[in-house]
């Protein structure tokens, strides 16, 4: 019985060691997982098969006994090792059953943190900083990766709902995103982050005058428009090649000198008033430049007696404005005349009408390139306001004068500038395309781009734009007067409507209107022109219609830009009022000297207004006079527009209290007689004259006569 009980027991304890092992085996392999457990396999393995090489020994039968059995077998053998080797078995697999639980429940509170982030446009954002909080504390950082970042084993004991997050920051843009812990592998996030504010400066450009010839070719300076200064990319689109065909083909050389001392002059956001660039323009002396963008395109065409006749024949196609500066002091626009029912018209108005196809036919040869040019611009169409017939005889004398005023050319332009301190990697922008070719309204030319769909365009030939480079993209070439020397000079001071009746009214019993005479060319002989009552008070009576003097064209190609991609973001491209950068080349239609003076009493010189208005040829040189509000004996003459006015004679006529009339001659011998030795003034100079007779009788009143006349520079 004895040796059965011990024969249990010793099984018993058999059985225990064998199933330890078994456990602590698979204990172990839950434990370090399938691959650790596997290679510590591996090399136990390996182990006992160098051990069975150096230990075994022969057995009984002579052949070689494996050292791992006979050690097993000796194992197996019931002794004091083999029961604490089964005990701490046993201890070993509930240590690892205890750690495997701990940890268990340990990861049950742990979790991955993954997700993209991305741009608007789902492409994913690399080097964007990515943080990891726990109740608003930042505890992990990282950097994204092709737009991937990942937290591992973030603990979450602890945590409410809302207290764990992600916050992402991409170059001036945060985001925020919130967690949600509860599943056990949460799913990846996917952070699409808002475009913010681009890092890139957008600013619309007009560009005017000579300005477009050294924008193309890369010579704006800085000092001029920082913005645009150095050498920015031009994107050489259609309109870039339409632009740069009609540059290569309309130019005259650059003139600078002269009598006129003429020379550049810039205009632009960096330099609000005009800027002389006297060294610029002697170093670009004779080089061809574009002349199709001056002030205003004004060509003279020469009056003929049939165009004087239509005042009678078409009172409904000529147009009637009133000038009332030119009125002076006088409270009507007519003065009597020797003929009974006969009243004559001061030289203070003028007709205009909208130019048609058979005026541009008449602009002479003597325009050169200018001429050249407004007949390419119209050859496909004229739109019926595009261009304005003025004839006039403003100024003294038998001398009507005869133009064509059309809009000048102006390149609209966008400029994209990195102003970030990365470079900026450009996708695709959003380009609408308008192929029309001729004149168009650009109100039409809008609603034709808003209807057009929209096309990906590739910018840049390379990928990216460097820190403060810049791409220049023209988007239009448009034809606009805008506030110029023309409007300011011919459609200001016009009289009232209301002003106008009152005129008609003043007709009343008379049969006649007389005009100054006209005479054919140069030397022909002055004839009377005279207008029936009924036909001069319709034109006094009738609505003018606005001259549009604002309405803007679009020649050629033209874009609109949408938007554009920057680093994975779509930013919006919004039309902006556009800056102006404005070179002007002395061509403009000049508006003659001006008269000033001071009081006896008060010094600071006081602004008469001018004479010699209209005499802009030496062909129509006259008389012209101004009555003188304020006189102490010196008047002061200056030129303060781009001509040279040419001076003959000056004096001021005095007639005293008593009705008494006297001549008071000038200091000036040159200017005291007509006898063509001219005193000329070119723009900023001024000429003081002092008249030696002035007495200063109360009750005198002084008039300026005047006899002359000037050249705007680009008849010079």
């Amino acid at each position: 019985m004895d040796r059965l009980r011990d024969s249990g027991g010793t099984r018993r304890w058999q059985i225990g060691f064998v199933i330890g092992l078994v456990t602590c085996i698979v204990s172990a392999a839950f434990l370090l997982g399938s691959s650790l457990f596997t290679a510590v396999v591996g090399v136990a393995t390996l182990v006992v098969a160098l051990l069975n090489a150096l230990l075994s020994s022969p057995g009984e039968t002579g052949t070689q006994q494996k050292w791992d059995v006979t050690a097993l077998k000796r194992l197996l053998q019931v002794t004091a090792f083999t029961k604490g080797a089964t005990l701490l078995l046993w201890s070993t697999t509930l240590a690892i059953a205890c750690y495997g639980t701990y940890d268990w429940y340990r990861h049950l509170e742990l979790r991955n943190i993954e997700g993209l982030v991305v741009s608007a446009t789902n492409e994913p954002l690399n080097k964007a900083l990515v943080g990891l909080t726990k109740n608003g504390k930042t505890e992990l950082t990282t950097v994204t990766a092709e737009g991937k970042f990942r937290f591992e084993n973030v603990d979450i004991r602890g945590l409410q709902g809302g207290q764990l997050a992600v916050d992402v920051q991409y170059r001036d843009v945060r985001k925020r995103v919130t967690v949600d812990f509860v599943a056990r592998h949460p799913s990846q996030l996917v952070i699409t982050m808002p475009q913010g504010s681009p890092p890139f400066r957008v600013t619309y450009f007009d560009i005017e005058g000579p300005a477009i010839d050294f924008l193309l070719n890369g010579e704006l300076d800085p000092t001029w428009e920082k913005r645009l200064g150095g050498q920015p990319f031009i994107i050489p689109n259609e309109i870039f090649k339409e632009i740069g065909s009609l540059v290569k083909s309309f130019t005259e050389p650059l003139f600078v000198g002269g009598e006129g001392n003429v020379a550049l002059d810039i205009v632009s956001p960096t330099n609000k008033s005009r800027q002389t660039l006297t060294e610029f323009s002697q170093k670009n002396a004779g080089r061809p430049l574009f002349v199709g963008s001056p002030e205003v395109l004004d060509f003279e065409i020469e009056p003929t007696r049939d165009d004087i006749s239509s005042l009678v024949s078409s009172p409904n196609k000529w147009r009637l404005e009133i000038k009332s500066n030119l009125l002076r002091d006088n409270t009507t626009v007519f003065e009597s005349t020797s003929s009974p029912g006969a009243v004559r018209v001061r030289p203070a108005f003028f007709f205009w009408r909208f130019a048609e196809t058979q005026d541009v036919q008449r602009i002479s040869i003597g325009h050169g390139s200018l001429r050249a040019f407004f007949k390419e611009i119209v050859a496909q169409s004229l739109p019926p306001e595009f261009a304005i017939v003025t004839l006039s005889p403003l100024g003294c004398g038998d001398v009507w004068q005869m133009d064509v005023v059309a809009r000048p050319m102006k390149l609209r332009i966008v400029a994209l500038e990195n102003t970030s301190p990365s470079p900026l990697r450009l996708g695709l922008a959003n380009l609408k395309e308008n192929r029309t070719q001729g004149l168009r309204d650009s109100d039409a030319d809008k609603a034709a781009l808003q209807a057009t769909p929209a096309k990906p365009v590739a910018l840049l030939p390379q990928a990216s734009l460097s820190p403060g480079e810049k791409v220049v993209i023209p988007l239009a070439m448009l034809l606009g007067l805008g506030p110029s020397e023309y409007e300011r000079v011919q459609w200001s001071g016009l009289v009232s409507a209301d002003r106008r009746r009152q005129f008609a009214a003043e007709l009343s019993g008379v049969k006649e209107v007389q005009l100054p005479r006209f005479s054919v060319g140069e030397f022909g002989h002055p004839q009377p022109v005279v207008l029936p009552r009924a036909v001069f008070a319709q034109y006094l009576s009738q609505p003018n219609p606005n001259p549009a003097l604002d309405k803007v064209y679009v020649w050629g190609t033209s874009l609109m830009m949408q938007d554009i991609e920057v680093d994975g973001f779509a930013y919006p491209v919004r039309q902006y009022n556009p800056e102006v950068l404005a070179m002007i080349q002395g061509v403009g239609v000049g508006s003659c000297p001006y008269v000033y003076t001071r009081s006896p009493k008060t010094r600071p010189w006081h602004r008469e207004g001018h004479i010699l208005y209209g005499l802009n040829a030496s062909r129509k040189e006259a008389t012209d006079e101004i009555r003188l509000s304020k006189f102490d004996g010196t008047v002061q003459i200056r030129e303060e527009d781009r001509e040279v006015s040419y001076l003959d004679e000056i004096l001021v006529r005095e007639t005293t209290a008593e009705g008494e009339t006297h001549t008071l001659l000038p200091d000036i011998p040159a200017l005291q007689r007509q006898d063509g030795q001219y005193i000329s003034l070119r723009r900023g100079e001024r000429l003081t004259v002092v008249f030696p007779g002035f007495s200063g009788a109360p009750g005198s009143q002084y008039t300026l006569v005047a006899r002359g006349y000037y050249l705007p520079d680009w008849k010079r």
